[in-house]
């Protein structure tokens, strides 16, 4: 390994952040630890890019990851995260806690102002809820039923048209032994992760700002349901 990782500045009037390009589990460097490259872009000329949407977890359980070669530290929470991609190619991705130099509180100041275009700007943003907790389809397929009968009635009408649908819902048994807990696969390595219903009414909302009212109805179904007295 190479000496330790530094910063280049980045410029605030071209409104530019860091991005990496996360290398996959193939490359030569990715094979014990996460690799990428760091490079700067102007949101103002709308670069292609992901945004990773994760819990920092404990600062004080960290893991070593490479940025251009060099070492840099990240908690165990984001290291497992970026381990869990397993894609064929490399993904253009924004990360806060790498692309933000943290050391730097008048750059941080700037940056964090820029993250609700960088959100919005995105192609899309991965939600990493944590290591799996399960390996069984039967909840994701009940979630997949959910979002489609949330489609079928047509929430965008009102509640009405949806009231037989999610009475029925709530009468069957579900794959769901504690309605504290719900189960959810992370697409980012199809594995089972399980969360609170609260944590998923979080993650829930803070997509809704993302994505367009069609892409919503499966997401508002799933909301409508998790708030329902069990």
């Amino acid at each position: 390994m190479s000496g330790r990782f530094e910063y280049q500045k980045v410029d605030p009037a071209r409104r530019e952040i860091r991005l990496i390009e996360l290398f996959p589990r193939t490359h030569h460097l990715s094979k014990a630890r996460p690799a990428c490259r760091m490079f700067h872009a102007s949101l103002d000329e709308d670069p292609p890019f992901l945004a990773l949407s994760y819990v920092w977890g404990d600062r004080k359980d960290g893991r070593i990851i490479l940025v251009d070669k060099r070492p840099f530290r990240v908690t165990r929470n984001l290291f497992e995260a970026m381990m869990g991609f397993e894609e064929a190619e490399s993904m253009i991705v924004w990360i806060d806690a790498i692309c933000i130099n943290q050391m730097d509180d008048e750059e941080k100041g700037w940056q964090v102002g820029l993250m609700g275009d960088i959100y919005r700007q995105a192609f899309g943003v991965l939600a990493w809820l944590g290591a799996p907790a399960d390996n069984s389809d039967t909840v994701i397929d009940y979630l997949n039923m959910l979002g489609e009968r949330a489609e079928a009635c047509g929430l965008h009408n009102g509640p009405q048209g949806c009231t037989s649908i999610w009475q029925a819902i709530a009468t069957t048994p579900s794959y769901m032994q504690d309605p504290a807990k719900i189960v959810l696969k992370s697409w980012l390595d199809r594995r089972l992760i399980s969360v609170s219903k609260r944590d998923l009414e979080q993650l829930l909302d803070s997509i809704s700002g993302w994505k367009s009212q069609d892409q919503l109805l499966p997401i508002a179904g799933l909301r409508r349901l998790l708030r329902r007295a069990w």
